[in-house]
């Protein structure tokens, strides 16, 4: 098998059932897949995502929040996840899985992947697996 070119690597990632978009450090959304666009349409109101400013829908605590995960990442944190109450999403709840996003071993944004159905202890998620034990 040959390794994958980057129009093949985006496609796969358009066809993943699963939001995933990359915030720069001036919370704009540089890359987002199709899952992505769709989720956002629905839980934030129609508009092109690619582009967008994400300063527009978080508070200045919640701006802040972003620059202490910043933070956090520069400081050796792989991963930061929290599921939060969406009525607009699958089962009225997400979870949202963030990750630096580096170059050349700078951070330089967040990956964001936003699973509709919160697989919490007790979230939708967690009943729809696909093998039992």
């Amino acid at each position: 098998m040959e390794l994958l070119n980057n129009d093949q690597i985006l496609n796969m990632y358009d066809q993943l059932e699963v939001s995933v978009a990359i915030i720069d450090r001036d919370l704009k959304i540089i890359y987002l897949n199709q899952t992505a666009q769709k989720f956002y349409s629905k839980i934030f109101g129609e508009r092109n995502y690619l582009g967008y400013s994400t300063k527009q829908c978080h508070s200045k605590v919640n701006q802040g929040n972003i620059e202490a995960l910043f933070l956090m990442f520069a400081m050796g944190k792989k991963m930061n996840f929290y599921h939060i109450h969406f009525p607009q999403a699958e089962g009225g709840e997400v979870t949202v899985l963030q990750f630096p996003y580096t170059v050349n071993g700078n951070i330089e944004g967040i990956i964001e992947m936003n699973i509709e159905s919160s697989l919490a202890h007790g979230g939708r998620g967690e009943y729809r697996r696909v093998f039992e034990k």
